[in-house]
């Protein structure tokens, strides 16, 4: 059984223009077997998803991390990854990533 330690969510406040801020989601398995995961995909190149270990033993933590780099001419920003397990109960987790992009003067 898959859980996100923290949750699926993450907010990066304000951000300056150019800059680029990571965050790590905790994934922990709390069933008996080892639990796959893996990146399927994300809502934008710049949200990227990096899955440190394949298999998380039973009981065992792994960090999924993803990256912003704010780009762009839109202030807010809301993005998403979706990354896949073998719990059958929730076979994607959908991590999301939110904030704003202040102008530099």
């Amino acid at each position: 059984k898959v859980v996100v330690v923290g949750g699926t969510d993450f907010d990066f406040g304000t951000m300056k223009r150019g800059t680029e801020r990571k965050h790590s989601f905790v994934f922990r398995n709390e069933g008996k077997a080892p639990l796959k995961v893996w990146v399927k995909n994300s809502t934008c190149k710049c949200t990227v998803g990096k899955v440190t270990t394949d298999y998380i033993q039973p009981g065992g933590e792994s960090p999924v991390e993803l990256s912003w780099k704010a780009e762009g001419l839109a202030d807010d920003f809301a993005q998403t990854a979706t990354i896949g397990t073998s719990d059958l109960s929730q076979e994607e987790v959908k991590l999301t990533i939110t904030g704003k992009i202040g102008t530099n003067y």
